[in-house]
């Protein structure tokens, strides 16, 4: 089910048409999206949000003819600082 959302992913979509982010790449999600969450202990899902990808990861090179190049690009559900958790 994935590439089914990823195809539906509002950035990706602008990002294909060259709308936003030109001369950009993302290595593109590898997880599920995410769900907002209360920042407080445990977790308290915010019923009224959506799932998404949140802090995307986009990269691009000064550097003529140099391409950078995503090593790993991952969900991390233990960093308490975020305030989306899977």
């Amino acid at each position: 089910r994935l590439p089914e959302l990823l195809a539906l992913d509002q950035l990706r979509q602008e990002m294909a048409g060259q709308r936003v982010f030109l001369g950009f790449s993302e290595a593109g999600p590898r997880f599920r999206p995410t769900f907002k969450v209360e920042r407080r202990r445990g977790v308290r899902y915010k019923p009224q949000r959506s799932p998404a990808w949140c802090d995307r990861v986009l990269a691009r090179s000064n550097l003529p003819l140099k391409q950078v190049r995503t090593l790993d690009y991952f969900c991390a559900p233990d960093v308490a600082s975020s305030d989306h958790k899977p």
